[in-house]
């Protein structure tokens, strides 16, 4: 894995993903083929690639149709992703720890 380096399929992109999350002492779990991939991180955090791009819920909805918005990062960066995705899982734990 070397950033910049673009992934041959979607479930390269969530392994790279992955492993970069396990760097951090982030563990997940990767499912999919070449086409898309889904990358379990924990509840309600679940990252998925179709290669080109990871997509997560950012934890945010829309204002007027209260619609999920979601984060993005190209799948040529599994080390961004992985800080981003992982900051996303620190704040649903602290949101679960303030109920």
């Amino acid at each position: 894995m070397n950033p910049g380096t673009k992934p041959k399929t979607a479930e390269q992109a969530a392994t790279w993903l992955a492993y970069a999350l396990s760097e951090m002492g982030v563990e997940a779990d990767v499912n999919g083929n070449e086409h898309v991939a889904l990358v379990s991180v924990y509840t309600n955090l679940v990252v998925w690639t179709d290669g080109t791009y990871f997509s997560w819920w950012s934890g945010r909805l829309t204002k007027v149709a209260r619609r999920r918005v979601y984060a993005y990062c190209p799948s040529d960066d599994p080390l961004t992703a992985a800080r981003r995705v992982s900051m996303r899982l620190e704040n649903l734990k602290r949101q679960e720890r303030d109920r």
